[in-house]
């Protein structure tokens, strides 16, 4: 399924790169945000950038983490779907949406850190603690 969903992605994003600005635009404007879009071919390097002001501003990868994470430990077998339990283990943190077990969906919803490294540990081989 993560592999579909990648390939999707990937198939949706290449039709964009001919796509006019102002459609591009648009898709932004549907959703009430403001972003960019930067699309460059490993190939020819030929770049389509759009809101080139805002994509030259320096900004964290943040969530961003949480999608590519989420799509490694499914493909890795290292969590078996949304609904699995991580386990807590009884750190407080400052968070309080993060002291208690969660589930995949849970901890993408709450931004969970913890259990991002936990997955990032069990999906690279590592036993987490």
């Amino acid at each position: 399924m993560p592999q579909l969903f990648l390939a999707l992605l990937f198939l949706g994003f290449s039709g964009f790169a001919h796509a006019e600005d102002a459609d591009i635009a648009r898709l932004f404007d549907e959703v009430g945000v403001g972003g960019t879009l930067v699309i460059e071919s490993a190939e020819t390097g030929q770049r389509y950038v759009h809101n080139e002001a805002r994509a030259k501003q320096p900004f964290t990868a943040a969530s961003t983490f949480k999608v590519l994470n989420t799509l490694i430990a499914l493909e890795e077998g290292a969590i078996a779907g949304a609904d699995e339990i991580i386990p807590w283990d009884n750190t407080r943190y400052e968070i309080e949406d993060w002291n208690r077990d969660q589930t995949l969906k849970s901890a993408f919803q709450v931004s969970c850190v913890w259990c991002y490294q936990w997955l990032a540990r069990r999906g690279g081989g590592g036993d987490p603690p």
